[in-house]
């Protein structure tokens, strides 16, 4: 897998740019590599998450979070049953 190496000036402008676009990753990355093809997941889009990851930084992207479906055992719908009558 190819690596990527934010230079000093890049780091620099990255946190500028996470200031500005609020923690946008997509965004950022196509303004900082100047290239409207560049995203989150390319080579130094990476690069740019591991970085700000680093500096603690909690970014955004357009990915959305996987939901985690729950279901009540019968114990847990009895219960509610018992305290809606209650």
């Amino acid at each position: 897998m190819k690596q990527y190496s934010l230079t000093e000036e890049e780091k620099k402008r990255s946190l500028e740019l996470f200031q500005e676009l609020d923690g946008d990753l997509s965004e950022a990355t196509k303004k900082l590599f100047k290239d409207e093809n560049e995203k989150g997941s390319t080579v130094r889009g990476r690069a740019l998450r591991k970085y700000w990851v680093e500096q603690g930084l909690n970014y955004r992207t357009k990915v959305k979070k996987r939901v985690v479906k729950h279901f009540l055992t019968d114990n847990e719908k009895s219960f509610f049953d018992f305290c809606s009558v209650i």
